[in-house]
């Protein structure tokens, strides 16, 4: 069976695709290249560019200087690419390395690895066998060995050999998976259910990975491997890690009394190069520093000589691309806005910003609720803490009452954010001097509940604490200084956080970073008379330097060559040690979320929150966060990652705030590289591809009236329409073998679950058209995708935006050219200033007998992040109005809030009530302050048409595969295409957890409506054959598709309801049938995915 569908896949997922083709002539190749074109065949196959790949290691094979291990890397390079016959070519060359070599142990896998997904289980378990007995090291060849027992049913071999798979590497999260398969086929549900948890803990980690049929996941055997070019290994470097303390940085009168000295680092006045912001008990002082790491006070800045300031809080509030600061005083507050740069104006008093006339010691600059922007906490000597919540109009909100944190956190002095469930957003921990600490797990939608497994973590004494992944295993560790020393706090295997001590000496703050390099990082603990550097995760003594007491807290500033360390001695003078000769290089990152002001943002521009693990050759390092000390106040420069002997970081996976995942790949070092968050969509709808001929030709998206959980506010969530009917463009769809092939696929971190989807023909008579009653419903009567047919259509005569621009011939044509639509309000996603478009008509449209307004073009969705965002400070999403104008000129009301164009382009038709349109109207308006982009505008004049014919297709088969990203282009305008030719196999998204349909036969899921579900997700499609009607229409006729889908979609927004995970399943209110459908779904669900 597994054979039979392997090969429909590859004929019809594949062969739009660019065919393989025969090499007529090899240039000669030079022995000195041939190191060179396996390297670069190697980077290509590290991008996904197959094709490239191939072609490179095809001129090697045919060259004089072909060896096995060549053939083996060009059969890896065809078993990913997959046109035409490359299945058939690998298997024929790795045949041919076997005869020649039977032992060849990369040539004997890869061939397991064709016969295990053709469904030859016998001969992939010999190959399979044959590599782990060679390796025994080998996880991959042993958890292949598993596979295929289990395949066999023999559940006992397999059960063993998924452990062993275990044993050897622990991060191979398909290991567990596999054994809880077996151990569920054996009847043991509790150690399954045990195995299955361990698969979806590893799915936060980092190192985890999975086996599958995909490079760089297939195994280390399955990868085409580098040509040899003998270099010599990078010495280490010699040296200090830091060099000898330097006192008198910064001339007179930058003198400061230390014992209130807090120091916060930013590059102040945006000249690239970091400043220091010194707040003191008299005045703070600015001191601009130069590119020799020497300082000079600027005695007239603006911030300079204010009173009263404990600490600053640096941060782009209003996204304008200029930092902020916040200053966290005795008294009112101060919030200083860069108006231009290096302008500063005060605005906490109309921004509602100021805290009340409390004693703030310290705060945090953060997204607290994931919303976009950045919120201010304040921490406040004996009081509550405040929370400003960001309205994103230049004004806050009190609101730390209403979340309770004025009981939870009181008189907190200090504040440590870590997403410490992984579950992707930032839980708070509060240290209170007296004691007990409130940890607050983040609940989302300003829900905060005390966390769990904290009991002893609560109760204990300690006077700082930070967090920081140092083990990079997907899991912040917290780490605190008190009577016990230094202490690391983990979670044990029942959840609860424990210590383990790393310094018996308690110390007065704790720094953590990667200071010397080498990828991991280590933990500076302040005494006082010295200062140690420890590895962060044995508290191993890896350096210690002698210190001056009644000096100020330690800042960290980067400098080219990592992070150095600043103080005030109790002279009050500047001390630093920069950074020695013993250190590797350092990659410098800036992370943003802002990109363009025309585009989207959905990350505050200063990339606050944002965390990340790197991957530097068989090393990880964790990506710094903001707060790398446990002082009060927060800098903002910017981040480095020591990347050892390599020369740059192989990858680098983030996680933005608002749960975009992002990787960035070959970051090198020796210049500061900023990354912006990449403008995608967290979430979308099925994309609609059909076979025109040539190609899998883009349509549309599918379904967005079907989302589930999507959040308009505060416990508010929109009502889903799982059903939608679809018009293809005339004449795209074409039969291939007699059949009509169409596909379903989700290229975002979404689930998708198809209940049913038909196809059906309307064959219309000259001289009729027809279009789809079909939109997103907004408060008018809900769509019910009847066909609408006509044979009147008038098209505006003139039409003119809110800005007085003629757009008549924008809207004539369906072109992809909308309506311009200029925004001046970038605040919200899918939301803009209130704008329309009036159109006239050479007619007046109540003689029509039923007319209806039919509109082409496409919507900019909002997201439930930007959605809640928008309700939190006060906004509206108000979908399109129509409005006829009277003979008197008043505006009357005729289709109230209709609706919109349900995703990218598409058709839709709502009615115009003849009772609601004033006599003679020839001029229709149309509003909304949503980013709609009208394409094309008209009104036809409805008619029954009963020569019409109907027919309804057969579906002959649907599959579900694994066939990767299709790439997405964006125009100007927002509107969006995929190319389904260019097809990376992995993106940035993750599987929601759950089990998913099993990649194969899914036909019985999707024939009826039956609540009985094809589930999907990232990367993964649903591919459908339909049979082509055996006769054309008559002549002069037209045939048009309309394409039926019922089924849900639901994002992995941080604020749609039951967001990451599959279930809870969704059904038809009207469903009755539970038994039919646990049948199916215990059928074909059986796929279990979770994480990458």
């Amino acid at each position: 069976m597994r054979l039979a569908v392997i090969c429909l896949l590859v004929s019809v997922g594949c062969s739009d695709r660019r065919q393989s083709t025969a090499v007529k002539s090899i240039p000669p190749i030079a022995a000195e290249d041939v190191a060179a074109l396996r390297n670069e065949a190697a980077g290509l196959m590290g991008q996904f560019k197959y094709d490239d790949a191939a072609a490179r290691l095809t001129r090697l094979e045919k060259s004089a200087h072909a060896t096995d291990e060549i053939r083996v890397d060009l059969a890896i390079a065809l078993l990913n690419r997959r046109e035409g016959d490359d299945l058939q070519r690998a298997a024929k060359l790795l045949d041919a390395v076997i005869a020649a070599s039977p032992d060849d142990a990369r040539a004997n896998y890869c061939r397991g690895l064709l016969w295990f997904h053709e469904g030859a289980t016998d001969k992939a378990l010999a190959a399979f066998q044959k590599v782990a007995d060679f390796d025994p090291a080998d996880s991959h060849a042993a958890y292949y060995v598993g596979q295929c027992h289990l395949g066999n049913k023999d559940f006992e071999q397999a059960l063993a050999w998924f452990r062993k798979a275990g044993e050897m590497d622990p991060y191979l999260r398909s290991a567990p998976y596999g054994e809880a398969q077996a151990l569920r086929r054996l009847g043991d549900a509790e150690g399954a259910k045990a195995a299955l948890a361990l698969f979806q803990q590893l799915g936060t980690n980092p190192r985890a990975r999975v086996a599958e049929l995909k490079y760089t996941r297939m195994g280390p055997k399955a990868e085409v491997r580098a040509g040899q070019i003998l270099s010599t290994p990078a010495p280490s470097p010699e040296g200090p890690v830091f060099g000898d303390a330097k006192a008198a940085l910064v001339d007179s009168p930058a003198r400061v009394d230390a014992g209130a000295a807090n120091t916060t680092v930013a590059d102040i006045n945006g000249d690239g190069v970091l400043d220091l912001f010194v707040a003191d008990a008299a005045a703070t002082v600015v001191l601009l520093g130069d590119a020799s790491g020497s300082f000079a006070a600027s005695v007239d800045h603006p911030l300079a000589g204010i009173s009263d300031v404990n600490a600053a809080l640096w941060g782009d509030f209003d996204d304008d691309g200029l930092i902020d600061a916040y200053l966290c005083r005795r008294g009112p507050n101060q919030l200083w806005r860069q108006v231009a740069a290096d302008s500063w104006e005060d605005v906490a008093k109309s921004a509602v910003a100021s805290g009340g006339d409390a004693d703030t010691r310290d705060g945090a600059c953060y997204d607290f609720d994931h919303d976009g922007d950045l919120d201010y906490l304040l921490l406040n000597r004996n009081s509550s803490p405040e929370l400003l919540s960001n309205n994103r109009d230049g004004t806050f909100r009190s609101i730390a009452a209403e979340l309770g944190l004025d009981t939870a956190a009181m008189a907190a002095q200090s504040v440590v954010i870590a997403d410490l469930d992984r579950d992707d957003d930032a839980d708070l921990v509060f240290i209170n001097e007296n004691g007990p600490h409130a940890v607050l797990r983040n609940d989302r939608l300003w829900r905060y509940s005390q966390a769990a497994n904290f009991d002893v973590f609560s109760q204990s004494k300690f006077s700082a604490a930070m967090a920081v992944d140092a083990d990079v295993d997907g899991q912040a560790e917290i780490y605190t200084t008190g009577p016990e020393g230094v202490e690391r706090w983990t979670p044990d295997d029942s959840g609860e956080w424990k210590p383990r001590q790393l310094a018996s000496e308690p110390a007065s703050q704790l720094l953590a970073y990667d200071f010397d390099g080498d990828t991991a990082t280590e933990l500076v603990a302040v005494g006082d008379d010295a200062w140690a550097v420890l590895n962060a995760i044995t508290g191993a003594a890896e350096g210690s330097y002698p210190l001056d007491s009644g000096g100020s807290h330690f800042a960290v500033r980067m400098s080219a060559n990592g992070p150095e360390l600043l103080r005030w001695t109790k002279d009050g003078d500047l001390q630093g040690w920069q950074a020695g000769s013993g250190r590797w290089p350092f990659v410098h990152l800036n992370l943003t979320g802002k990109t363009d002001r025309a585009l989207e943002m959905r990350s505050n521009a200063s990339g606050i929150g944002v965390i990340g693990a790197a991957r530097i050759g068989e090393r990880w390092a964790p990506l710094p966060g903001v707060r790398v000390s446990s002082a009060a106040g927060q800098g903002l420069q910017p981040r480095a990652i020591g990347i050892a002997d390599a020369t740059a970081v192989d990858f680098l996976r983030l996680l933005w705030p608002d749960g975009v995942s992002q990787t960035e790949r070959n970051l090198a070092p020796g210049k500061l590289l900023t990354i912006p968050e990449t403008q995608r969509q967290a979430g979308s709808c099925p994309l609609l591809f059909v076979w025109d001929g040539a190609k899998f030709a883009f349509v549309a998206d599918l379904l967005g009236a079907g989302g589930i959980g999507f959040n308009l506010g505060r416990g508010e969530y929109y009502p889903s329409r799982p059903e939608e009917r679809f018009l293809l463009p005339q004449g795209i769809l074409q039969p291939r073998d007699g059949r009509l092939a169409v596909k379903l696929g989700e290229p975002m971190e979404e689930v998708c679950y198809f209940d049913a989807v038909r196809l059906t023909a309307y064959d219309l008579p000259p001289g009729w058209s027809m279009t789809l009653d079909e939109r997103f419903a907004g408060l008018g009567p809900a769509p019910t995708g009847e066909a609408i047919f006509y044979q009147r259509e008038l098209l505006p005569a003139v039409a003119v935006n809110d800005r007085g621009a003629d757009v008549t011939a924008a809207l004539q044509a369906v072109d992809g050219e909308p309506a311009p639509l200029v925004r001046r309000d970038h605040r919200f996603i899918g939301l803009t200033e209130r704008h329309h478009v009036t159109i006239d008509f050479e007619e007046p449209l109540d003689r029509l007998a039923d007319p209806v307004l039919v509109f082409d073009g496409w919507v900019e969705y909002a997201y439930s992040q930007s959605a809640f965002a928008a309700w939190q400070a006060g906004e509206e999403f108000i979908e399109p109005t129509i409005e006829a104008q009277a003979a008197d000129g008043t505006w009357q009301v005729v289709a109230e809030r209709f609706g919109y164009p349900a995703g990218t382009s598409r058709q839709g038709a709502v009615a115009l009530p003849k009772d609601s349109l004033p006599a003679d109207a020839r001029r229709l308006r149309i509003s909304t302050n949503m980013q709609v982009y009208w394409d094309r505008l008209a009104v036809v004049d409805r008619q029954p048409c009963p020569e019409a014919r109907q027919i309804e297709v057969t579906l002959q088969t649907a599959l579900v595969d694994d066939v990767g990203f299709s790439a997405r282009e964006v125009n100007a305008h927002r509107r969006s295409v995929y190319d389904y030719s260019d097809r990376p196999p992995f993106g940035d998204a993750r599987h929601p957890a759950g089990y998913y349909t099993a990649f194969g036969e899914a036909t019985e899921l999707v024939a009826a409506t039956d609540d009985a579900l094809a589930i999907i997700g990232p990367g993964e499609e649903l591919h459908l054959e339909f049979a082509a009607p055996s006769a054309e229409p008559p002549s002069g006729w037209t045939r048009r598709w309309v394409l039926d889908a019922d089924g849900w979609c639901k994002d992995a927004d941080l604020f749609t309801r039951n967001a990451g995970t599959v279930e809870p399943l969704p059904r038809r209110s009207n469903a009755s049938d539970e038994t039919h459908r646990r049948k199916l779904h215990e059928k074909y669900n059986t796929r279990f995915r979770s994480g990458y």
